[in-house]
């Protein structure tokens, strides 16, 4: 079992990358970084939007973008708005169309936007997860890790986030190896930038000793479990049932090394 899934790109840290990367090419005035969160998408909504009801929102906002088109400058704004409406809706299957049309836009523009290009495929990354179509989620975290490798140079919080996303999709696929090494590398990644002490390594370390774990490799799984506790315990809690699950595997596999490892 792999608590920690992946790393979810929040529709707020999408809306706040992707809008300031993307306003100038596409004409977004007064858009920029702090987008995403409640209160500018409020005004967003009301700016789009006269209806009072969240649902005279949503119908409103859609019916604007069917009456603009995809190429009027502010039809990307209302994607993200209605792609945050359907996730809080739970409705994945409307966000997923939603991003791929706004994915369609970003790629038809003039000017190169990786860095939004690939904080749109990790979205859709989570998205897929939920839906329980991993093969398009792994093929949208290889998309996401190029865009943003591209964009970013290796050395940055979004590819160390899209490896692991990468890696959690090939351990679902049993691609052992594979999610191994992706992990072991956006650990590498987080590690250069924040250090071990810090719950993002803690989960990132927990899902490797998960992968060393399902090799067979028990002398690892214990090492890398033992790093995730150190990273979490502290951050969490002895309490967390995250930390209380690891620290049960670290005394299991302990007792297994003594007797008859498998490897």
């Amino acid at each position: 079992m792999l608590p920690r899934k992946i790393l979810a790109l929040t529709m707020s840290v999408l809306f706040s990358t992707v809008m300031s990367s993307t306003s100038i090419a596409l004409g977004f005035a007064g858009v920029g970084p702090g987008f995403g969160n409640s209160e500018n998408l409020d005004r967003v909504l009301k700016g789009f939007a006269s209806q009072s009801t969240p649902q005279q929102q949503q119908h409103e906002l859609e019916e604007t973008l069917k009456r603009n088109g995809d190429n009027n400058g502010k039809s990307l704004l209302i994607m993200y708005t209605l792609a945050e409406i359907y996730e809080k809706q739970e409705d994945y299957a409307a966000q997923e169309r939603m991003l791929l049309r706004a994915l369609k836009v970003l790629n038809s523009s003039p000017k190169a936007h990786d860095t939004a290009v690939g904080l749109t495929c990790l979205k859709l990354v989570h998205v897929y997860v939920l839906l329980d179509r991993l093969h398009e989620a792994h093929s949208y975290a290889l998309k996401g890790v190029t865009f943003l490798t591209r964009a970013t140079g290796k050395d940055s919080a979004d590819v160390s986030t899209g490896l692991n996303n990468l890696a959690w999709t090939e351990y679902q696929l049993k691609d052992y190896n594979a999610a191994r090494d992706h992990f072991l590398e956006a650990m590498a990644i987080h590690r250069r930038l924040f250090g071990t002490i810090d719950p993002i390594y803690g989960f990132m370390a927990n899902n490797l000793a998960e992968v060393y774990y399902q090799m067979g490799d028990d002398k690892s799984a214990y090492v890398w479990y033992k790093q995730a506790y150190e990273a979490l315990a502290d951050e969490l809690g002895e309490n967390d049932l995250l930390v209380r699950d690891i620290k049960r595997s670290i005394n299991s596999l302990q007792m297994v090394i003594k007797s008859e490892p498998r490897h």
